[in-house]
């Protein structure tokens, strides 16, 4: 067992993160503002308030089950051994591709829900 791994240290500390974030985005989000549109995340998040509220409700949930695992990660990795600059690579890796597919799952319902 590692404690110093990059590795679960970077996942661990982003997941709690995506926690409150997923949580802050489902119970509580922001509300609509014709100001936000430049502001929200794509280009149809900010068309409508309907659009605005799916999409942190659809994106929030993707990012309370995508802190879960990291979580997940997080606790493996405290069992493997990685190099640093390997282990911090990795990590990283995990996190953006996790956010870019968050993304775009977010704007994939977008369209199925509301049309282009």
């Amino acid at each position: 067992m590692n404690v110093e791994n990059s590795f679960s240290i970077i996942l661990l500390t982003t997941s709690v993160l995506m926690f409150f974030t997923g949580w802050w985005q489902t119970k509580k989000p922001p509300k609509y503002q014709e100001d936000f549109k430049m502001l929200s995340k794509s280009k149809r998040a900010g068309r409508s308030p309907e659009h605005w509220y799916f999409s942190l409700s659809y994106g929030g949930n993707l990012y309370l089950k995508f802190s879960g695992i990291l979580i997940g990660l997080g606790i493996l990795g405290l069992l493997l051994n990685f190099q640093m600059m390997v282990g911090f690579i990795l990590a990283i890796s995990i996190v953006v591709i996790g956010v870019a597919v968050i993304g775009l799952k977010t704007e994939k319902a977008l369209v199925n829900k509301f049309g282009k």
